[in-house]
């Protein structure tokens, strides 16, 4: 499809570039977290799939593009059913949309170390056992 007249064309991986950081920053609000839990998204084994395929979006030379880095801790929190089970109820919701407040309130930012105190004990775990996200320094999943 033709660019209309006097704007530049832009290449199909612009395009998914864009529309993949237009996504990843959308899992900053935990109302829009809610949607897409009482909307059976995190049903599909497809959308799992594809929010592991995000995890890209984690490594600094993609997250200097991000303007709501927090956006970063929901998708990792996502990686875990209890808290996709749990953001989909009213309560939990608003309690995690007040917390989000009050670290932004207060400056406050998460290690990695806190992150993974926040959910189960473990690793986030995929489909079939897989740990989620690639190893450091690869590239980001085809498909």
């Amino acid at each position: 499809m033709a660019a209309p007249l006097g704007l530049p064309a832009v290449d199909a991986q612009q395009e998914r570039f864009e529309a993949e950081l237009e996504f990843v920053q959308c899992l900053s609000t935990p109302a829009y977290l809610q949607f897409l839990a009482q909307n059976r998204y995190f049903d599909d084994p497809a959308f799992l799939r594809y929010l592991r395929y995000l995890q890209y979006w984690r490594r600094p030379e993609y997250a200097c593009f991000l303007t709501h880095p927090t956006c970063l801790y929901f998708l990792a929190a996502l990686g875990h059913p209890r808290f996709r089970a749990a953001i989909g109820h009213d309560d939990f919701m608003a309690l995690v949309h007040s917390q989000q407040g009050y670290a932004w309130q207060f400056g406050a930012s998460l290690t990695p170390k806190d992150e993974a105190r926040a959910f189960d004990s473990g690793p986030p775990i995929g489909e079939g056992g897989a740990p989620m996200g690639g190893a450091p320094g690869t590239a980001p999943p085809q498909g």
